[in-house]
């Protein structure tokens, strides 16, 4: 490549044949990742599983013990902040659902320290498909719920709560769904060791 580069006469030359070359390696790339088998060393994972899994930890651990965690949860509270308000009760019991699917965070930790350190992939076909379905689910009802509270306008980019919606929705949601279906790919057990149990 060096060689070629030295070839061209213009600046404007050189350019085209480099941005030619960052394209054809993209492309081999996304055709490696679509035709590939997705494998990497077990050890490359562990950054990975950090994004996916520490976000929504962290917001299962404030929803249990944070500012407006449950764990401070009164009937005082709940009379007062969500009965009592249009839309609070739907609000209470997103944030409870939200509580509850979120602990599918740790729990990818811990799955993924067994994967990554121990080399032991998930069995249980119903962790397997809650690790996968449970963010997606939570991404749903949030949406939803957001949409019965505020209307479309709960999703417009130029509201003020726009950029804690969308990055929520990203990294509680879509991040650990992705995160999850690779480690389980990267984690099935061969097929031989399938058939023999």
């Amino acid at each position: 490549m060096h060689s070629e580069l030295e070839q061209f006469e213009s600046d404007r030359d050189a350019f085209v044949w480099a941005l030619g070359c960052v394209v054809a390696g993209v492309k081999e790339r996304i055709n490696a990742v679509f035709i590939g088998s997705l494998g990497i060393p077990r050890w490359i994972l562990a950054p990975e599983m950090l994004l996916c899994f520490v976000p929504p930890t962290i917001g299962w651990l404030d929803g249990i013990a944070g500012v407006s965690g449950i764990v401070r949860l009164n009937t005082d509270v709940i009379q007062r902040h969500f009965i009592g308000v249009p839309g609070g009760l739907l609000a209470l019991v997103g944030m409870l659902t939200g509580v509850i699917l979120a602990t599918l965070g740790p729990i990818g930790l811990v799955v993924a320290f067994r994967l990554i350190v121990l080399g032991h992939s998930v069995r249980s076909r119903w962790l397997r498909a809650a690790l996968v379905i449970g963010p997606i689910l939570n991404g749903v009802l949030t949406m939803a719920f957001r949409w019965v509270i505020g209307g479309s306008q709960a999703f417009s980019f130029k509201s003020s709560a726009a950029f804690d919606v969308w990055s929520g929705l990203l990294l509680l949601c879509a991040l650990p769904a992705l995160g999850a279906a690779h480690m389980l790919r990267l984690g099935q057990p061969d097929r031989d060791e399938r058939l023999a149990s």
